[in-house]
Parts: C-alpha cells; sequence; structure tokens
C-alpha cells in the first residue's frame, strides 16, 4: 500500500504566522496555486480511497487535488492550539505567559487550555494508521496538516516524538510513505517551497506553531 501525503495550500493564518489547528480559514491565491502544482504531480495516480482532515482549509485542498469523493476523518485534524488558537507568538508570550512558558517547557505532554497535548493529537494519529494497515488499498491520498504528517512519520520511525523536529513539512509538500510486510517505510518527501521560508502550522523550535 502506497500512502500519499499531501499538506493543504497556504491560508492567510499559515502567512501571518498565526498557530492554527481548529481555526478555520481559507486558501490564499498562492495556497491555491500550491494545490494546483501538487494536482499535476499525483494527476495520473488512481487513490482507491481520499482521507481528508475536517478542517476547512484541508478540504478545499482535497477538491482542487482530485475528483472523486472524499473521506472527512478527525484523526487527520491538525493539533488543536485552544486559547493559542490564530495568535502569533508574540500575542501569546503577551497574553498568556505562563502557560507559554510551561507549553515550551514540556511541549510533548502540556495540555494547552481548551486544545490538545501532542500527545493526545499523535493518539488520533496512531489509531489512523492502524486502522489503515488493516485495509487493503493500492494507492490512497491522505490530505492533511503539516504537524500531523510530521506525527506520522514519528509513528514510522517507532514512536518517538522527539523525531518531530526532525522534518519539514511545506503547504503543497507529497510525502509518500509505503507499508508491506508490516513495516512502514518513508519513500519520498517533496516540498513545493523548500527553498523559502517554511509557513507551518509548526515552526522547529521547541514548541509547535503556526
Amino acid at each position: 500500500m502506497n500512502l500519499y501525503l499531501v499538506r493543504h495550500g497556504q491560508t492567510m493564518s499559515n502567512l501571518q504566522g498565526r498557530y492554527m489547528g481548529s481555526f478555520e480559514d481559507e486558501l490564499s491565491l498562492q495556497g491555491v496555486n500550491e494545490i494546483k502544482k501538487t494536482r499535476e504531480l499525483i494527476k495520473n495516480i488512481f487513490f482507491n480511497k481520499v482521507f481528508v482532515s475536517e478542517r476547512k482549509r484541508a478540504i478545499d485542498s482535497a477538491k482542487i487535488l482530485v475528483d472523486k469523493e472524499i473521506t472527512c476523518d478527525y484523526r487527520l485534524n491538525e493539533r488543536d492550539f485552544g486559547i493559542f488558537e490564530n495568535k502569533t507568538y508574540k500575542e501569546i508570550c503577551d497574553n498568556y505567559p505562563m502557560e507559554q512558558r510551561v507549553w515550551e517547557d514540556n511541549w510533548i505532554d502540556y495540555k494547552i487550555p481548551s486544545g490538545e497535548s501532542v500527545k493526545e493529537a499523535y493518539g488520533r494519529v496512531v489509531d489512523f494508521m492502524r486502522i489503515l494497515e488493516k485495509e487493503n488499498y493500492e494507492n490512497c491520498l491522505a490530505v492533511t496538516h503539516g504537524g500531523i504528517i510530521k506525527l506520522i512519520y514519528c509513528y514510522i520511525l517507532g514512536g518517538d516524538l522527539n523525531n518531530f523536529w526532525k522534518f519539514i513539512s511545506n503547504n503543497g509538500s507529497i510525502s509518500i510513505v509505503s507499508y508491506q510486510y508490516s513495516n512502514w517505510s518513508i519513500e519520498s518527501i517533496i516540498q513545493l517551497n523548500s527553498m523559502g521560508r517554511e509557513d507551518n502550522e509548526q515552526d522547529n523550535s521547541n514548541n509547535w506553531r503556526k
């Protein structure tokens, strides 16, 4: 089985460096163009199943990518940032300095008020991947978020969440992972914007951003 992982196109909140999990935002013009480029790379692949996050930016991206039925799955939703939703890092530091310090000191286990911990989001990823392992798809597509894609990498690499910081997932990126003989492997990672700044839902510092 081949699992194609695509990160949704850029949104204005991504561009502004805002933490965005459950917050709903529209694709920017650049985001639409990113996904159109991604579509060209996968247009000749027949997907047995298309899974999509419940978030509008992922659904809109999926509708550009493929012309077939999609299945929304909450387990592919980005981590819920709770009180940090749609705020910049500076706004979080200014408005929630105590929570921000605890968050950075314990980024895996800390449950953001009204939101999720990284460990909770990872639990959803594990559930999704283990159910997928029981299916017999040749090719399937999952349109999701940067943080979730990186947690899928962590699952493939044995569950060490510190591997989260070893990868980048740009808007519109494609990752191909395969499952064979009860083993997952990372086949390829294609970054559309590898030469530019990563406008992610998270950032490679000791916390989870944008």
